[in-house]
């Protein structure tokens, strides 16, 4: 072969090298599937376990983080706490939730309470009435009758909202208890 053929197959070499760096590669998908909620939002296929698992191809799996305790936003325990349903607890389509709550958490003697899935979907709602003066810094007794309004069984979320008359966000406040709906 001649000096100018090695030289010219030489720089064709290096030419195919360079574009092949420069060519990106392609990635797995679990590259940028990072959590559960990556895995759900590309969607791949959700396991029906508790909690639940979400599987890429290729074998990476992501499990749900389940919340397992009671969670206070903008509250602390000495603000609000509820009796029943305990933390976990399974109930029924229809429950009461009892508990008591600082007179501030009421407005007219009443504040609200949701029942939702894990991932925010509106399942049912009832009011949590003092069973006592409301008008008090004290906490009172409450009590609020929930009526699952779909069908759903599995984890959820029960949510004590404090009454926010003014519509303000930042006088929102809440309790989140997780629960699980039965049979």
């Amino acid at each position: 072969m001649s000096t100018r053929a090695t030289i010219f197959t030489l720089i064709a070499l290096a030419g195919i090298a360079l574009l092949i760096m420069r060519i990106p590669v392609a990635q797995g998908p679990s590259a940028t599937i990072t959590s559960f909620d990556d895995c759900i939002a590309a969607g791949y296929p959700v396991g029906e376990s508790y909690p639940r698992q979400c599987f890429v191809p290729g074998g990476d799996s992501f499990t749900e983080d389940i919340q397992t305790g009671a969670a206070y936003e903008n509250a602390a325990p000495g603000d609000i706490a509820v009796d029943s349903p305990e933390n976990g607890a399974t109930v029924g389509g229809e429950f009461s939730v009892t508990g008591s709550a600082r007179g501030s958490w009421y407005h007219e003697g009443s504040f609200l309470v949701e029942l939702r899935t894990t991932d925010g979907l509106r399942l049912g709602a009832g009011s949590a009435n003092a069973q006592g003066d409301w008008m008090t810094d004290d906490l009172v007794p409450f009590r609020a009758d929930i009526v699952a309004a779909q069908e759903h069984r599995g984890p959820a979320l029960l949510v004590l909202w404090k009454a926010n008359p003014s519509d303000l966000p930042e006088n929102d406040a809440a309790l989140t208890v997780p629960v699980v709906i039965g049979e």
